[in-house]
């Protein structure tokens, strides 16, 4: 019961900070459209602030795209553990078939020689 609740609070946190992600992303775009949509229109005039709100919007957006980025590559990282785990799985999979191969190839050439003796030699009392 315990584990389950940290995996299902680790999955919390992920998706919390996905989400913080997607909205710095988003407040990024939104804010240069808005200024942009507001300069052209002319409903901003140029206060010092307000030039610099591309700045602090693209800002945003890029820091929302490198989390975004950095989440992406560490799924990748674990994904690529996971690949060489299956490898190694895959690996002793191999050696025991070879050696399960090993022993059917054993026990055939006892089960040849058993046939052999038996059918060349018939026993006296079948005669």
């Amino acid at each position: 019961m315990g584990s389950k609740l940290i995996i299902e609070n680790k999955m919390k946190k992920k998706d919390s900070l996905k989400a913080f992600a997607t909205f710095l992303i988003w407040f990024g775009v939104l804010g240069i459209f808005l200024w942009a949509l507001g300069k052209s229109l002319g409903w901003i005039h140029s206060a010092e602030f307000v030039n610099m709100i591309p700045y602090f919007c693209g800002g945003s957006g890029i820091l929302g795209i490198s989390i975004y980025c950095g989440k992406v590559l560490a799924r990748l990282d674990r994904v690529e553990k996971d690949i060489e785990n299956i490898d190694g799985k895959v690996d002793e999979i191999v050696k025991d078939t070879s050696a399960i191969k090993a022993t059917i190839g054993a026990h055939d050439k006892r089960i040849d020689g058993i046939e052999r003796k038996t059918y060349d030699n018939p026993s006296k009392e079948s005669k």
